[in-house]
């Protein structure tokens, strides 16, 4: 009530799946509609763990062992140790043993295969992973998302690559196909050259190669390969 009386944006913490979050947007829809106006869709929000790989398999091989990992040490307290009495309300506590909610079961119970179907995790390759949100976006009417990317003993680098994969091959098909902006309507001749040339505020990292220190971020391209300051 709180939120729609002031017209916030909402998430509804540790609840993924589409059927539960249907519900919770429809309840704040109908809030809104009774403070007088009709809700954007900017005010619903999610928050979804996602990872992308070249293919599904591959997609499994990387992330399941990471997010068992979490399920079985994060959180190994019982429900009453982390939702004291009082702490949440009876509606709540019904809430988190039912439908989708990440409580609905002991996590450390939850496997792969669990996360995948209930939506608390979304993985697979760019085809896969883009279908899925489409899907959700259009089944929820959910306006932002905000994607958790590695959740506890994931490295960088394994995020890293997940999050280019995701930024690279699937944002922009659910930009309805337009993309990043093209670097030849900034004027450059590739996404390189931008890279290269774009302003920045602080010095750059150098390195001497061939006996030259040299722009480190400019050193892909190859006419740029001229000694620092230059």
């Amino acid at each position: 009530d709180l939120i729609a009386k002031h017209g916030y944006g909402y998430n509804p913490f540790g609840v993924t799946g589409i059927a539960d979050t249907q519900k919770i947007n429809g309840r704040l829809a109908d809030l809104c509609r009774g403070y007088g106006y009709e809700p954007q869709r900017s005010q619903f929000w999610a928050g979804l763990n996602v990872h992308v790989a070249e293919t599904d398999k591959q997609a499994r091989l990387e992330v399941e062992a990471h997010e068992l990992w979490v399920n079985q040490n994060f959180f190994p307290s019982p429900l009453h140790d982390s939702f004291p009495p009082g702490y949440l309300s009876e509606g709540a506590i019904r809430g988190l043993h039912g439908g989708a909610s990440y409580r609905s079961k002991p996590i450390s119970e939850i496997g792969y295969d669990d996360m995948i179907e209930r939506g608390s995790l979304i993985a697979g390759s760019p085809e896969t992973v883009t279908a899925k949100l489409q899907e959700y976006l259009e089944a929820t009417g959910v306006g932002r998302l905000m994607f958790g990317s590695n959740n506890g003993s994931k490295p960088k680098w394994l995020a890293v690559k997940s999050l280019t994969l995701l930024a690279e091959e699937v944002l922009p098909k659910l930009r309805g196909g337009s993309g990043p902006i093209e670097p030849e309507l900034l004027g450059y001749g590739s996404n390189a050259e931008y890279g290269a040339m774009r302003d920045r505020s602080t010095p750059p990292p150098t390195a001497l190669l061939d006996g030259r220190l040299v722009n480190v971020d400019t050193a892909h391209v190859e006419e740029l390969r001229v000694p620092y300051g230059e």
